[in-house]
């Protein structure tokens, strides 16, 4: 029903001529709206097995995966690990889709990362896909920050010799984010209804999840 109302309203809007801006923010808070209303409580939580993490660089998701895995008992894959080889070079694609299908094949995991290119394998497998969607400005602070600052260091989610970088493709990655994200979700969500999908706009978001009511703000 969600599905079909949503469509309605990107036809009338496409009618109207508005912005594609307009139909992004629409989107997002849509689908926001609609799956905070329909929040899994933490028992609930516990029984999936299977957590696809993704967002913007510098939006929090890494350190918010670490802390779930924790929590939840859930053995923790980092995408960027098997992405990249040393020195950030990166991995021949069936190479990288290989390792990433054998972690698939496990019972339980979470993934954190993106490779939107692949994201379809991880969002149909996954019981509960969670999306950071922070201001850009947020997410370019972090990336800045984080230059500088230690790492932590139970966050293992790169391969050796991989220092912290900060670099056009990075810049444009993370300003194009969203717009390349949304066609996407709306696509997948209509292909696999089954998959429990949150999208987070904000860190208070993130604290308002159930199972972060034990966890400390990123």
């Amino acid at each position: 029903m969600q599905n079909v109302q949503f469509r309605c309203y990107v036809a009338w809007i496409q009618n109207q001529k508005l912005t594609t801006f307009v139909m992004e923010v629409y989107y997002l808070t849509y689908y926001a709206l609609a799956c905070f209303k329909e929040m899994l409580t933490l028992e609930e939580l516990k029984n999936l097995n299977r957590i696809a993490i993704v967002g913007r660089p510098g939006s929090g998701k890494s350190t918010f995966a670490l802390k779930l895995s924790e929590q939840l008992d859930l053995p923790l894959y980092h995408l960027d690990k098997i992405f990249f080889t040393d020195h950030w070079v990166k991995q021949e694609n069936e190479i990288f889709l290989t390792l990433q299908q054998a972690i698939l094949c496990t019972p339980r995991w979470i993934i954190d990362g993106n490779s939107l290119k692949s994201l379809e394998i991880r969002y149909s497998t996954a019981d509960l896909v969670i999306i950071f969607i922070l201001p850009k400005w947020k997410c370019f602070f972090r990336i800045l920050k984080r230059r500088f600052k230690q790492r932590n260091p139970k966050i293992d989610d790169r391969a050796s010799n991989c220092p912290e970088q900060i670099h056009w493709n990075l810049i444009k990655y993370t300003w194009t984010f969203k717009k390349r994200i949304l066609p996407l979700l709306k696509e997948l969500q209509q292909k696999y209804p089954h998959t429990n999908l949150v999208i987070i706009n904000s860190d208070d978001q993130v604290c308002s999840l159930p199972c972060s009511q034990k966890l400390e703000k990123i």
